[in-house]
């Protein structure tokens, strides 16, 4: 192969790179976005934290229903305004699930996203 070959082959080469790794950085950024926003559906189930535990939360819907939610590695957990919040007995969620909802007492579910409505955590009794 000559030089000029060789060096035409080469810019070929990082160029074809270029296009591949800017590709995989737009998908990759698309994913991340998409993540980061709320899910355009209602969520499935609205409701207070009444008890946490065991990697997990019992939520009690405003109707007097529970169940119980497991946010897995991955789960968002947002206050109203789209900042990272954390859970807290006593706070009014709204949540998102995946996945089936396990016919226990109470039902369980794997909490995909949560809305913190209302940041009111009780005192724990001691």
């Amino acid at each position: 192969m000559d030089k000029t070959t060789f060096k035409r082959s080469f810019k070929l080469s990082v160029a074809l790179l270029a296009v591949l790794s800017l590709a995989a950085g737009t998908a990759a950024a698309w994913e991340w976005w998409q993540a980061q926003r709320q899910p355009s559906r209602e969520p499935d189930f609205r409701g207070r934290i009444i008890a946490e535990g065991g990697a997990g939360f019992l939520l009690e819907s405003p109707q007097g229903g529970q169940c119980w939610f497991r946010p897995p590695v991955g789960t968002r957990i947002r206050t109203r305004s789209g900042e990272p919040g954390s859970l807290a007995v006593g706070q009014k969620v709204k949540v998102w699930s995946t996945g089936p909802v396990r016919l226990t007492y109470p039902p369980q579910a794997d909490a995909h996203w949560i809305v913190i409505e209302e940041d009111k955590p009780q005192a724990q009794p001691q």
